[in-house]
């Protein structure tokens, strides 16, 4: 059975670092480009490419794993794209277990990439939950996830597989709106931290992101799918891990029933 070409890419981290750069470019406005082309891409992409090749085939590399200051979180996912079709190319002998498992080791390194803003989740939702007792209202936690993120990572090249995830996030967080705390749970998740907010103005802050990922611009010609699960503090958990379970719940839930969200376990609006 062939081995992953570690090794090989490890040491074209040049070439996935212009790959990385220009996937970025062609995400950004035109005015941004310069900018960009101005940064630290040249001394720093190469060896954050050839660190995160490495991280794939050993502990310690993954550990040693820092994302870099030049590098936005919205990055990271064109990186993983450029690196995934990268792997991909090179490693035409593979075996769909050996794919898989490589797979989930550049998504598991990508994560460790996105360093002390990926901390704020579940953190953040810890905090909000401790406040919670003294805030006015409720609490509510939304959790967005793009359906077939999976399939358009498999087929597309990095730059629009980035595209579509971007745009994603963008569709959750404009409907959202700037007093709502947005955090990137993973790539094609979304999570929104609602204080305040009762179940039926949870609900409704769900259906805007289900309406707003179906309005964004869509993939080969089909929309964007955004599958939508809320669950309410007290109601449906009392602590972050609970909270999170139920919301998941209610998110596989619409996923599988083919609709953007359903209602969770809660009692319905006004009803006591």
């Amino acid at each position: 059975m062939p081995e992953a070409p570690i090794g090989a890419l490890a040491a074209d981290a040049e070439r996935l670092a212009k790959g990385w750069l220009v996937a970025v470019i062609e995400q950004r406005p035109l005015a941004e480009a310069a900018g960009i082309l101005a940064g630290e891409w040249a001394a720093d992409g190469p060896r954050v490419c050839e660190a995160l090749v490495r991280s794939l085939g050993s502990d310690q590399a993954l550990e040693g794993l820092r994302r870099p200051g030049f590098a936005g979180l919205e990055t990271l996912d064109a990186l993983r794209a450029v690196v995934w079709s990268a792997l991909r190319a090179a490693w035409a002998g593979a075996q769909p277990d050996q794919v898989w498992d490589l797979g989930e080791r550049l998504g598991v390194a990508i994560e460790v990439l996105r360093g002390p803003e990926a901390l704020l989740w579940p953190g953040a939702l810890e905090r909000a939950i401790a406040a919670a007792p003294v805030a006015e209202g409720g609490l509510a936690l939304v959790i967005a996830e793009l359906v077939d993120a999976d399939r358009v990572f498999a087929v597309e090249p990095a730059d629009e597989y980035a595209a579509v995830l971007g745009r994603f996030r963008e569709a959750v967080r404009a409907a959202a709106g700037s007093q709502r705390l947005v955090v990137d749970d993973g790539e094609a998740r979304v999570c929104v931290i609602a204080g305040g907010a009762d179940r039926a103005q949870a609900l409704a802050l769900g259906a805007r992101i289900g309406e707003a990922v179906r309005g964004a611009t869509g993939w080969r010609g089909a929309p964007l799918t955004g599958a939508v699960g809320v669950a309410m503090l007290g109601e449906d958990g009392d602590d972050a891990a609970a909270l999170i379970a139920a919301a998941e719940e209610a998110m596989f839930a619409a996923a599988a029933a083919g609709i953007e969200i359903t209602r969770g376990a809660g009692p319905e609006p006004g009803v006591d």
